[in-house]
């Protein structure tokens, strides 16, 4: 994921994904089959999957993230850790205390 800030704020590509069993090694791209706005059966490779995300004290929030394996878009906030090291992305439904957080860290 690439996290750039734009005009609307701050958006998250997808620069890579991990191959799953099921992948047909002569057609690796997989597509965003499930998705039901403009991103419906776009490659999940090159994907904006988070956006609308603006500064809000030591998070970032008010955004979307989109997961393509299942088509839901879920709110979103943003924490820095670490320094920058880790990103603590939490998704939710509603208020943020339902919902789930992954860390991410940055490649070096």
């Amino acid at each position: 994921m690439r996290i750039v800030q734009t005009p609307a704020g701050f958006e998250g590509k997808v620069v890579g994904i991990l191959p799953l069993p099921s992948d047909d090694p002569d057609n690796p791209g997989r597509l965003c089959k499930l998705c039901t706005d403009e991103r419906k059966d776009k490659p999940i490779l090159g994907m904006i999957s988070l956006r609308g995300l603006r500064p809000d004290g030591d998070v970032f929030a008010g955004g979307e993230t989109l997961d393509p394996d299942n088509s839901k878009t879920y709110r979103c906030k943003l924490m820095v850790r670490d320094g920058g090291k880790r990103l603590d992305v939490r998704g939710f439904i509603g208020m943020a205390l339902i919902g789930r957080t992954q860390s991410w860290v940055r490649e070096e």
